[in-house]
């Protein structure tokens, strides 16, 4: 059954995502990010996400009222802007040759 509702659930949140993207310019969509805990998915976003490590964990997460998703949101936003632009990464690559 949670599984059911996580799948419904995630389904609509990619709708919500989708329809916010902006194709005019680049622009950084402020949203919690829920990942599976792994140590490339801490690396990437600093250990400032909300990490889950199954699917019923997932569900325990999405319904933790105690998260300040507002705050994920707004950090996982920072990271992306600094990390995660091409103009940053062509940067880094520039510098490896």
């Amino acid at each position: 059954m949670q599984i059911n509702w996580l799948y419904l659930n995630l389904n609509q949140f990619k709708r919500a995502i989708k329809s916010e993207v902006i194709t005019t310019s680049y622009e950084v969509i402020e949203k919690p990010i829920f990942a599976f805990d792994c140590v490339y998915n801490r690396e990437s976003t600093e250990n400032k996400a909300v990490y889950f490590s199954s699917a019923d964990d997932l569900v325990d997460k999405l319904n933790d009222s105690s998260i300040d998703l507002a705050s994920n949101a707004s950090a996982m936003s920072e990271i992306a802007d600094r990390r995660y632009r091409w103009e940053t990464i062509a940067r880094q690559y520039e510098s490896l040759y």
